[in-house]
């Protein structure tokens, strides 16, 4: 298995690991993800004064 990174938000994250919690007992599983990080970096910024 290879290890990849995807910048993506909450309920991406919490996508992908229901389709591995079913990764066993299913032959094929698409999962989409439906947003992504910067809404949420923009927040870490806003509350830490980072650029």
């Amino acid at each position: 298995m290879r290890n990849t990174v995807y910048s993506v938000g909450l309920s991406s994250g919490a996508n992908y690991i229901a389709s591995l919690k079913f990764s066993g007992r299913l032959e094929t599983i698409l999962t989409i993800f439906p947003d992504n990080y910067e809404k949420y970096i923009q927040l870490y910024r806003k509350r830490h004064l980072i650029k």
